[in-house]
């Protein structure tokens, strides 16, 4: 699967590139190939941008839910992440960095310092490990992790687990803390854990690390492709379950959600017959309630409103034309993404290549994740529609 739309203009002062530290001082027993990785990830820095970072953040982000709108964790995130300003320096041409106001309240102030982790911390996992967005999925309950996925490069079971500290402030406490977590993984058959340490900064500076890898040496016991399949269904549940609303026209979606879940929760046989054959539920339902077109693409899922954006996500000159920052939005998944799922074509979904992309025109933007995962905006008092993405710049 390849989805390959031309890449928008890009808004100016949107790269940045963060410094990378990696500590593998209790790694004796890794793979080198997978230490060549973290190494030339360290060497390189992680180019990304700012509309990136809050985007993995913002789409990604787990919060607390709430059971009479299963919107609001969403609207919440793009809120606090929308109270912060991004802004680029670089010095004598080198490469841009990232530096970031937070606001004075301190409830935003912390927990859009841990969505801006969430987000950088997925750039960096799906790097470090070379493995694709949807293989990566968010434990729950009690777990010792935030995220596990199965990688090829590592040769099984990954996790990772992120943390955000503002400017570095209580960093040595924090990497005492995620050193504590790592011991646990050893329990649970993995073969690598990082924790990822990132430091949005306040003042710019060329040297600085931005986020830490701290990865020890583990065991595990290979790939376990079944885990893998049932990861990538796990995670595309949250999106499904987001729209799940209680309304009588979300049933099939809450129904589509079950089925996922009795799936992921299936025994190998039957696992293995949804592989080989996709599930009849899953086909006969419709788990989206509208759709919109990006090119040749289609896009599904349900249109909300009340989505505030981060000024860096609009055009500067747009916003100079008085555009809200609030607005309404479609929460939609690639189609085809939808297909594979029903048909179990779950190996697709691993191996698919989809380019991250930031388009806007006025009062419209469009954000897509590498896992399919699309938002498209129009700003308060524009209507929605499944063609208002047709005059997007790019």
């Amino acid at each position: 699967m390849r989805l390959q739309p031309h890449q928008p203009r890009e808004i100016p002062d949107n790269r940045v590139n963060l410094n990378v530290e990696v500590d593998l001082s209790a790694c004796d027993r890794m793979p080198q190939r997978l230490v060549a990785s973290f190494q030339d990830v360290e060497r390189a820095g992680i180019q990304t941008s700012i509309s990136e970072i809050v985007s993995y953040a913002g789409i990604h982000f787990e919060g607390a839910s709430d059971t009479s709108d299963p919107q609001a964790p969403v609207r919440m995130a793009w809120n606090d992440l929308s109270a912060w300003e991004y802004r680029t320096w670089s010095e004598d041409n080198s490469r841009s960095r990232l530096f970031v106001s937070p606001p004075a309240n301190d409830s935003v102030h912390n927990r859009g310092t841990e969505l801006l982790a969430t987000g950088v911390g997925l750039i960096a996992a799906t790097r470090i490990y070379q493995s694709s967005l949807p293989v990566w999925h968010r434990t729950t309950g009690l777990a010792p992790f935030d995220y596990t996925a199965q990688s090829s490069l590592a040769g099984g079971k990954v996790a990772a687990e992120v943390r955000g500290r503002m400017d570095g402030h209580g960093w040595a406490r924090a990497i005492e803390q995620s050193r504590e977590k790592l011991t646990q993984a050893s329990e649970l058959n993995l073969v690598s854990a990082a924790a990822i340490l990132y430091a949005p900064r306040q003042r710019p500076s060329r040297n600085e690390t931005d986020v830490l890898i701290i990865d020890p040496a583990l065991g595990g016991d290979g790939i376990d492709l079944f885990d893998m399949y049932r990861g990538v269904l796990q995670h595309y549940i949250p999106f499904f379950d987001r729209q799940a609303f209680e309304a009588a026209s979300h049933a099939p979606i809450r129904a589509f959600v079950k089925r996922m879940r009795e799936l992921v929760a299936s025994s190998d046989t039957e696992f293995a017959e949804y592989l080989r054959s996709g599930d009849r539920l899953l086909r006969q339902l419709r788990p989206w309630l509208a759709s919109f077109r990006y090119l040749d693409y289609e896009f599904r899922g349900t249109a909300w409103s009340g989505l505030t954006l981060p000024g860096n996500l609009i055009d500067e000159f747009d916003l100079e034309l008085g555009i809200p920052r609030t607005g309404d939005y479609y929460w939609t998944l690639w189609s085809d993404v939808i297909t594979s799922i029903q048909r179990g074509r779950l190996s697709d979904l691993v191996l698919m290549q989809v380019p991250f992309v930031h388009a806007t025109i006025m009062d419209r933007v469009f954000v897509l994740l590498p896992d399919g995962i699309a938002i498209a905006w129009a700003a308060r008092g524009r209507p929605l529609s499944s063609t208002m993405l047709d005059r997007l710049k790019r």
